[in-house]
């Protein structure tokens, strides 16, 4: 598995806005965001570097979320889900995630790196929680 320090960011430029991590404390089993380029930031309310996902986000949505870190992070493996999305922003559409894990020592996972891409149109929420990940299909893919 790759180490955060091989990732260039002057390799992927163009999808920077899209980019986000999430660092791994395999003894808590916590994930923290560690970073969340400018398209993710808008469909969101607040700073969000350090935050764990149980402060980010509520439940059932966190569950989701925490299975799927979960299992790139115990796999490892790859994900790519897509699907219906609502943001806080106030945007209705199609979303799709891809998201792998990093390794510093290339064996133990301690950080996942993803990408979401977002085609939304201004719309009312058709769901109470602002970010569903409920409807979605998540597809798996072990290293």
């Amino acid at each position: 598995m790759p180490a955060w320090s091989a990732i260039d960011p002057s390799k992927i430029v163009r999808i920077l806005p899209d980019i986000w991590a999430y660092s791994f404390d395999q003894t808590t089993g916590t994930f923290r965001a560690k970073l969340a380029g400018n398209n993710i930031v808008s469909r969101y309310a607040g700073h969000h570097a350090g935050k764990s996902i149980d402060e980010l986000f509520s439940s059932p949505e966190r569950d989701v979320i925490r299975t799927r870190f979960m299992r790139i992070a115990t796999g490892p493996c790859f994900i790519r889900d897509y699907g219906p999305i609502y943001t806080a922003a106030g945007r209705y559409g199609e979303g799709e995630r891809i998201a792998m894990p990093l390794a510093t020592d290339g064996l133990n996972v301690d950080a996942i790196l993803g990408a979401t891409f977002y085609r939304c149109e201004v719309a009312a929420a058709p769901v109470e929680d602002p970010i569903s990940h409920l409807l979605d299909e998540a597809n798996f893919y072990p290293l």
